[in-house]
């Protein structure tokens, strides 16, 4: 799988580890570098949430929280133009590839 960042900013927070140490501390950074690498091992999406375990924090219609570590989390957004929805709007994760990352929540 894919993953894009919301910006230049973010992107280099989450694949710098000098830029990630600066912004989330030397453990969580680590943390978040390994989460992506991870992320981008898998085939799809519904691959890696197995994967996650609990760690998945919330899943929404389009989108989904990562928590990597007690205190930040990271809102992925799906942008996979070739997903598919069952009857209910959800999106099925397994089908989905190409995903956004767009927020990191927590104490910065």
């Amino acid at each position: 799988m894919q993953i894009s960042f919301e910006s230049r900013t973010l992107k280099n927070r989450c694949l710098v580890l000098q830029d990630a140490e600066v912004a989330y501390g030397r453990p969580n950074a680590d943390r978040l570098t390994s989460m992506i690498a991870d992320a981008e091992a898998f085939e799809n999406v519904g691959l890696w949430h197995e994967f996650l375990g609990e760690d998945l924090v919330s899943k929404e219609t389009m989108s989904f929280k990562v928590s990597f570590s007690s205190v930040y989390r990271a809102t992925f957004v799906a942008i996979d133009r070739y997903r598919e929805v069952d009857a209910t709007g959800q999106v099925d994760w397994f089908t989905v590839e190409y995903v956004k990352l767009t927020e990191i929540s927590g104490q910065q």
